[in-house]
């Protein structure tokens, strides 16, 4: 069994009665018999009355509520990371696996997807030179995440052209120097400008 013992105050009258307190690196809630916090191991700062302890313990949840947005904002993730960094080493697991991975992959396929937008509304793609589009489809292609939302939004029959060209695998162009993927980009192209 975890030695934490609790993420949230079961009541809002725990931190007024000082049954709690708020890690000031942190912010995560303790038991005020804790010497040190539970998730970063900072020492409890000295013991205030509860109307100093509650107003303590606000103005560090809005300063830290303040940097995350601030760090967020300004993409300043070396605080962040300083604060990580205080965590034990299960707890970084899991906020990493948890909440930083997703939200990478997101951006990545959101990147992906905005680049075969690009591409694709380019002169080049226009003059259709349909090779401008084989690094980010492939791209796309490889990673099954932005090949779902691709197919999802099924930008210029995205979708029917990787099934004919990848899953039934035949080329809309048949030419035998003509991969799928290159047969895929170029018929992208020709629907979009032709």
């Amino acid at each position: 069994m975890s030695k934490f013992t609790q993420f949230e105050p079961e009541t809002d009258n725990d931190i007024n009665n000082n049954t709690q307190w708020t890690c000031e690196t942190c912010t995560f809630l303790n038991h005020v018999a804790l010497q040190e916090c539970e998730m970063c191991a900072s020492v409890k700062p000295a013991t205030n009355t509860n109307a100093a302890n509650n107003a303590a313990n606000n103005a560090a949840n809005n300063a830290a509520n303040n940097a995350a947005t601030n760090a967020a904002n300004n993409n300043d993730l070396d605080q962040a990371k300083q604060i990580l960094d205080k965590l034990q080493g299960d707890i970084q697991t899991h906020i990493l696996e948890e909440y930083v991975k997703p939200q990478v992959i997101a951006d990545e396929i959101s990147n992906m997807i905005k680049e075969f937008d690009e591409k694709l509304m380019s002169d080049k793609c226009q003059g259709l030179e349909w090779r401008v589009l084989t690094e980010v489809v492939s791209k796309i292609i490889n990673n099954k995440a932005a090949l779902a939302q691709m197919c999802e939004k099924d930008t210029m029959g995205f979708k029917d052209s990787y099934e004919q060209h990848f899953i039934k695998g035949k080329n809309t162009f048949t030419h035998p120097s003509w991969t799928p993927l290159g047969s895929m980009c170029a018929e992208l192209t020709m629907r979009k400008w032709h």
